[in-house]
């Protein structure tokens, strides 16, 4: 079948003069197309067209081609082969070929599945110019027994001195979800890099518990990573733990912790955080009371640093003191005392002692005697009254 256009200026058909034709070419297999325009002294010829091979057993393929010319050295051109290899109702396979082809280049992409309800295989390649340049590609995942899968994705390269693969193994059931990834590149075993990871839930009515463990190793550059972790929360607690060991290169191992856990039925506190960069700062604090008694209670850690407190007020007695020591031996302290033992005199004492000498930064007493004559004394040191100017 043959078509034909002509579109050209009347007055002047040097200026505007097209013809075109469509070649319609039919086959047992298929059809191709012919697209020719002619414009002056420019052709350009578009080609397309498509084949069906049944090559028994239910395998049939599909062939399409296409080719754009522009000049004779300016032309591009591209084949696509479609082969559906599927035998039985359990595997589905299909394979499929491309071509891409233009002056000094050209490059051929090859795959294959083959997929079912437990088993994914793959395999693709890439060939590209005369000397036949190529790298291939295959995935292989399999459902094995116990709810475990498998995971392989290998690439292969003329360059490698061994074919690149990722191996994984993953997981799971009702409380825990686990995965591991082994890459391995090398012929040297001590480059093989192994990656792994685990999540579990341990949570139970009202309580939210889920941990995890993170891990790496790679003996080239000795490297040895575990961390381990937790998250919980439940109506009266909750909190969270972390604990990493790290060593890499040539830095010598170290380890990290963390921590945070609030306790709403006893009111407590406690924080943690201790690595090599920063040291050690630890917190622990507890608040209890009820009238008319308060008490509270903590301890500090940052690095050498360590400090202890306690604060109690009771309103029937009327008696208020606090006391913090700033070293772990109590050699430094800084005290708070206030009493009001009856209608007639208030006390109010802060002084700070070092080793066996006391410094006084306020005292304030007021007192009425049985003369009704009000007697009242505010002593404050300078260095405490330049601080709060400041």
């Amino acid at each position: 079948d043959n078509k034909f256009l002509h579109l050209y200026h009347l007055q002047n058909r040097s200026h505007f003069n097209i013809t075109g034709q469509l070649d319609i070419v039919t086959t047992e297999v298929g059809e191709k197309y012919v697209l020719t325009a002619v414009h002056s002294n420019r052709t350009v010829r578009i080609q397309t067209g498509y084949s069906i091979f049944d090559h028994g057993d239910g395998n049939k393929e599909y062939q399409q081609q296409s080719r754009l010319d522009l000049s004779p050295k300016h032309w591009i051109e591209y084949d696509v082969s479609l082969i559906n290899k599927t035998k039985d109702e359990i595997f589905d396979a299909q394979q499929v070929v491309i071509s891409v082809i233009y002056p000094k280049r050209s490059f051929t992409a090859q795959g294959f599945y083959n997929i079912s309800d437990s088993i994914i295989s793959t395999d693709m390649s890439l060939v590209w110019d005369k000397d036949n340049k190529t790298v291939q590609a295959g995935l292989d995942w399999r459902r094995v027994p116990h709810r475990r899968e498998q995971l392989l994705f290998q690439i292969k390269h003329p360059s490698f001195e061994r074919d690149v693969s990722f191996y994984s193994e993953y997981g799971y059931n009702k409380s825990a979800i686990d995965g591991q990834l082994v890459v391995d590149y090398s012929l040297n075993p001590d480059q093989k890099l192994t990656l792994g990871a685990k999540v579990g839930d341990n949570s139970k009515l009202l309580t939210y518990n889920y941990t995890y463990i993170i891990f790496a190793q790679h003996n080239a550059t000795n490297l040895n990573l575990n961390s381990e972790g937790a998250f919980y929360w439940s109506p009266s607690d909750f909190g969270t733990k972390h604990f990493t060991n790290y060593q890499r290169s040539y830095l010598p191992p170290s380890t990290a912790e963390a921590l945070a856990r609030v306790n709403l039925d006893d009111n407590e506190i406690e924080l943690k955080k201790d690595n090599l960069a920063s040291g050690l700062f630890h917190f622990w604090g507890r608040y209890a009371g009820h009238y008319p008694l308060y008490t509270a209670n903590m301890t500090s850690i940052h690095e050498s640093n360590h400090s202890r407190g306690e604060f109690y007020a009771n309103f029937d007695e009327k008696l208020l003191y606090v006391n913090i020591n700033l070293t772990e031996d109590g050699s430094q302290s800084m005290h708070t005392y206030g009493n009001i033992p009856d209608a007639r005199n208030v006390r109010f004492n802060m002084w700070r002692q070092y080793d066996d000498r006391t410094v006084s930064d306020v005292s304030y007493y007021l007192s009425l005697n049985h003369s009704r004559l009000v007697t009242s004394e505010l002593r404050w040191s300078p260095q405490l009254m330049a601080d709060v100017q400041v």
